[in-house]
Formats: C-alpha cells, structure tokens, sequence
C-alpha cells in the first residue's frame, strides 16, 4: 500500500507488525546432552574393553578396531 504524505513522498506501510521472534527455553533433552553424550561415549569405551577382554585378545593389536568401535 502506499500512503500520500505532506512532502509528496510515497512510503511503503508494512502490511503486519514486525514482531521479535519468541525464544523458546531449552527442553530437558537438550539441556541434559552434555551428560547423554558423556555417558554414551563411557559406555561405547567400557563395552570396548570388556569385549577385548573377553576375547582375550593381545591390547596392542586391538587398539585401533577397539577405538573404531
């Protein structure tokens, strides 16, 4: 839409206010992450040991496959 002003300058009326966005606060799953990953990764690490002792396999030849793990 345009509007007529006293200086003989059209303007541009914003249809709808622009309005900031509303921050959501962080869930409980985000917020705990740090710990989720902490001991998702402590538990790949543990299952990897005990699956090379279990096995009874030599450490220095398992050490790369146990860390792909």
């Amino acid at each position: 839409k345009f509007m007529e002003i006293d200086n003989e300058e059209n303007i541009i009326v914003p249809l709808t206010e622009q309005t900031n966005p509303v921050e959501l606060s962080p869930t409980i799953v985000q917020r705990l992450s740090g710990i989720f990953y902490a001991l998702l990764s402590a538990f790949l690490f543990t299952i990897s040991v005990f699956i090379t002792k279990q096995l009874e396999v030599e450490l220095l030849s398992a050490l790369i496959p146990r860390f792909l793990i």
